[in-house]
Order: structure tokens, then C-alpha cells, then sequence
């Protein structure tokens, strides 16, 4: 709806928001392993925003983009704490939709437990937390009919990349 269809338009937004997104990346962490990664995920978030923008819909290979990113420069004693950090995130997305009987797409879960796997528990659930205040606000002001759903995803990319740098 926001970009009336027109392809080029969104694609060129998508692609300026991700270079944006590398360009300080590199700014902030340098040419580093920390860096590379969160250049990967910002264009993995990029592509899941448009793809849920654009069809509602996104396909399962950029989850798995997002965890194969997570071992990028990580030991194995790191993934004991990667795992509890997925886990808790996914507990804490569906525990919170299952108590409150909220309807939630299976790509909020598979993102957010990605992100979470990567980012570790605390900026995992700060990125949630971030993400879901986000889309909240800008649709309670946005949409008339509150009843109605909205693409996630965005919102969720924005809060995990500011996770991403804290």
C-alpha cells in the first residue's frame, strides 16, 4: 500500500536502506568480523521486509541465512548460549500471542528466533521488544481499523539491527 506498486521504487528504497545500513556497519565497527555479519543480516532484514511489504508471505531460506551469519566468527562454547537465546525468544513471542490469543504469521516466530540465535538473549529480546513497540505505535496512529493486520517484519528488522548495535 505505501509504495503503490511500484516495483522500482521499493527495490530502490530496499537496496538504499541496506547500503545505508553497510555503510555504517563499517562506520562503526570497522572492517571486522562483527561488521560482515551485521552487513549480511541487515541485507537478509531488507529482503524480508520487502518480501512481507510486497505478498505478506516470505520464504524459509533467509531464517536459515540468518543462523548459517550467527557462526561467522563464533566459537562452539558460544553455542550453548545461542540455543538458550533462541529458545527464549520463541518462548517469549509465542507464550506472550498463546496468552493474549493474538494471531501470529509463523515468519514473526522463524525471524525473531533467528535474530535471537545470533544476537544473543538480551539484544535478541531487546530487538523484540524494540521491534514490536515499533510497529505497534506506528499502526495505532496509522490504521483506522485496529482489528485489521499489518506486515510485521519491518518493524521487527528495524528493532533487531538497532539491537545489532548495541
Amino acid at each position: 500500500r505505501e509504495f503503490k506498486g511500484d516495483k522500482r521504487k521499493t527495490i530502490l528504497i530496499f537496496t538504499l536502506i541496506a547500503v545505508l545500513l553497510a555503510v555504517m556497519l563499517l562506520a562503526f565497527f570497522g572492517f571486522t568480523v562483527t561488521a560482515i555479519k551485521g552487513i549480511i543480516l541487515s541485507l537478509v532484514l531488507a529482503f524480508v521486509s520487502y518480501s512481507d511489504i510486497k505478498t505478506r508471505e516470505c520464504p524459509d531460506f533467509p531464517y536459515l541465512l540468518i543462523v548459517v551469519a550467527a557462526f561467522i566468527g563464533c566459537d562452539l562454547h558460544c553455542l550453548p548460549d545461542m540455543i538458550l537465546a533462541a529458545l527464549a525468544v520463541f518462548s517469549f513471542q509465542f507464550f506472550g500471542a498463546w496468552a493474549t490469543k493474538a494471531v501470529l504469521n509463523g515468519a514473526d516466530l522463524k525471524l525473531a528466533t533467528a535474530c535471537a540465535f545470533l544476537l544473543g538473549s538480551v539484544r535478541g529480546i531487546t530487538g523484540l521488544v524494540i521491534g514490536m513497540l515499533i510497529g505497534i505505535i506506528v499502526n495505532l496512529i496509522k490504521l483506522k481499523d485496529t482489528t485489521q493486520g499489518f506486515p510485521l517484519l519491518p518493524y521487527l528488522a528495524v528493532g533487531f539491527m538497532t539491537a545489532y548495535f548495541l
